[in-house]
């Protein structure tokens, strides 16, 4: 009935991507009283696995390089060559390859989010960092990780960031772990994001993902686990007292607030069309 523009629907799409990391946050922070300043850096994981991947099959600028893969637009850009380097030495990275394939992009959009967040609780909260010591030392790391996507010999594109999204969940991307030898897909693969019945379904996902994250979240509070978390919150040394290895309940709630941002990213950038190391502050 057309009460309402795609183009608002696209931004309530974005803001729920949002909600999906606050649902996270605040089982993370609310019951756990664990104040996380770095589920950006875990957002953008998840942003920058999807990003590639549409990078991937987005944009007809770049090269082809000797092994047949597609150089992605936003990459040629800012390619750092080396010296004497020409276009034709430039290479795919290795690290962007898997994200060719969509399945493989979904999967590592929410193992590296959840690994990077249970590699960091793991040391932290075994060595019992707490309070506003572990507040400020997420910060620190949200800041390092901005740091490290700004540079360009990262080949994240730097401070440009990832952009020139066209295709999405094309059948050479689901069937096949890289493109075909001597040049990138054909023109028609895939679903346009710029298509109205694209965008709504990317809203209709983010929807879902939010209720799932959501109810997710109820499950756990309402469980045992999730009486222990607010034990935690309310007294972590006297519960500790009792046995009570308090280090692993925070660690695993921890990689769930990861997870949860991971899921909000990668539902964000096809519906935003860039992501840049901004978004990580």
């Amino acid at each position: 009935m057309d009460l309402i523009s795609i183009e608002t629907v696209n931004m309530l799409g974005r803001y729920m991507t949002y909600a999906i990391v606050a649902v996270g946050l605040d089982l993370l922070w609310g019951y756990v009283g664990i104040l996380s300043l770095c589920q950006a850096t875990f957002f953008c994981l998840g942003t920058y696995a999807m990003g590639m991947y549409l990078a991937h099959h987005g944009g007809p600028e770049g090269i082809v390089d000797a092994n047949g893969w597609k150089l992605p637009a936003c990459l040629y850009v800012v390619y750092p060559g080396g010296v004497e380097q020409t276009e034709a030495q430039w290479t795919v990275p290795w690290f962007w390859k898997p994200f060719w394939n969509l399945p493989l992009t979904i999967l590592l959009g929410l193992v590296i989010p959840a690994v990077a967040a249970f590699a960091l609780g793991y040391f932290v909260f075994r060595s019992r960092v707490k309070g506003v010591y572990f507040a400020i030392l997420s910060q620190a790391i949200a800041v390092a990780g901005w740091l490290v996507f700004c540079r360009n010999d990262v080949k994240l594109c730097g401070t440009n960031g990832l952009t020139r999204f066209d295709k999405i969940a094309g059948s050479d991307s689901i069937f096949t772990f890289a493109p075909a030898k001597g040049g990138p897909p054909a023109p028609d693969a895939g679903f346009s994001l710029a298509e109205p019945n694209v965008q709504l379904t990317l809203y209709l996902l983010t929807v879902l993902a939010l209720f799932a994250s959501y109810f997710l979240c109820r499950w756990i509070v309402w469980s045992r686990l999730g009486r222990v978390l607010v034990a935690i919150r309310d007294d972590e040394t006297r519960l500790r007292f009792y046995g009570y290895k308090t280090w692993v309940y925070k660690t695993i709630t921890f990689t769930f607030a990861g997870v949860f941002a991971g899921i909000g990213g990668m539902l964000y950038v096809p519906q935003k069309g860039i992501i840049t190391p901004h978004q990580m502050t």
